[in-house]
């Protein structure tokens, strides 16, 4: 089973770096206990940062340490690692709403309404099952 899951690039990501600003590029992927994404600045392993994800009007914010850092076609590729368990669950349920957010989104480019609980019982009907859980990767 894979570790990680690709992540809708249309949401976007906020990180908050205290020195130097970093522009983010996009949202790679989601792990277990961390996250990668596109930068235009290296990030130094052990630099503390603050993740932000818009949804659904709300702003999910995490903190998070960056483990590696390497270049990309995109600029640099930064992996980090959730501060807490919680953090990680969290973070899984965000990037179930990105997916439903995106497939109503989809929906309504095919002239289809859908309101959001709808749109989250079609994707959790047809995809919920294929979305890898980290908890039982680990048996």
């Amino acid at each position: 089973m894979r570790a990680y899951i690709r992540h809708p690039t249309d949401v976007p990501l906020n990180v908050k770096v205290k020195n130097p600003p970093v522009r983010i590029h996009g949202l790679k992927d989601v792990s277990e206990g961390g996250l990668c994404f596109h930068s235009d600045k290296k990030l130094p392993k052990g630099t503390v940062i603050s993740i932000s994800i818009p949804v659904n009007n709300k702003r999910y914010e995490e903190s998070c340490v960056v483990v590696w850092c390497r270049p990309s076609k995109k600029g640099y590729e930064t992996g980090v690692r959730f501060q807490s368990s919680e953090s990680a669950f969290r973070a899984r349920m965000v990037e179930q709403i990105c997916y439903i957010e995106k497939y109503r989104k989809e929906q309504l480019g095919q002239g289809r309404v859908l309101a959001w609980s709808e749109a989250a019982e079609e994707w959790i009907a047809r995809y919920g099952a294929s979305f890898p859980d980290f908890n039982k990767s680990k048996k």
